[in-house]
């Protein structure tokens, strides 16, 4: 956590202001505020978690968890993908624009502490905070997968919405309830596999007959 904290006080992002939440028995949660350098109704939001996995041992000689490695322009080190990079790839791309000179308008970044348990404290810190966070247009989520590193890797959809107001295990974000519906899109994506299979093993049987019909012939 420190680690993080030194990083973000020595960015020069202008606009920027961040807090962070330590309540008892809760985990941390960071909210970082950055102004638009053009005026704007709506807010872009970003997502993304300081907690990790516990590093799988070994590793390549050469490489560990705990000693950073940069090989073949690629970083190496624990949880440099999930999800370590999410606040210095969202401050730094904010300190990109800037640089650039290209406009951006109010911009809120949260990096939660318990998404590898299932992000029990995030309900709470993003309904304590919406006030702050404010009118939501779009919502980055920097914690998805990539199938190589020869171009940019976009995941449309990781969580569901709705209009209820009741649901469970959901947060208030903009007007709108977004909720992590986990068990229910597994469920959907093992219907998804089981067809899959189904259609494979009738392809193969189909293929079996045609095989046979033409030894026959």
């Amino acid at each position: 956590m420190a680690v993080l904290m030194k990083w973000l006080a020595a960015q020069s992002v202008k606009g920027m202001t961040h807090e962070l939440f330590e309540e008892p028995g809760r985990t941390p949660f960071l909210l970082i505020e950055i102004e638009g350098t053009t005026p704007t109704e709506k807010t872009l939001f970003m997502y993304g978690h300081m907690d990790k996995q516990p590093p799988l041992l070994p590793w390549e000689d050469g490489l560990g968890p705990y000693t950073p490695v940069i090989r073949d322009d690629k970083l190496y080190g624990r949880a440099g993908a999930d999800d370590g990079y999410a606040i210095c790839g969202s401050v730094a791309s904010v300190a990109a624009l800037q640089r650039a000179g290209i406009p951006h308008g109010r911009i809120v970044i949260t990096i939660e502490g318990c998404e590898e348990s299932g992000s029990f404290d995030l309900p709470h810190y993003i309904n304590m905070l919406k006030d702050r966070i404010g009118n939501v247009d779009l919502v980055v989520c920097l914690d998805a997968g990539a199938l190589n590193y020869d171009q940019l890797w976009l995941t449309t959809c990781l969580l569901y919405t709705s209009d209820a107001a009741d649901e469970e295990d959901s947060v208030d974000l903009g007007g709108r309830r977004i909720i992590k519906k986990k068990k229910k899109h597994k469920e959907n994506m093992n219907v998804e596999k089981k067809n899959e299979i189904k259609y494979i093993k009738q392809q193969k049987k189909k293929q079996t007959r045609r095989d046979r019909k033409n030894k026959e012939n």
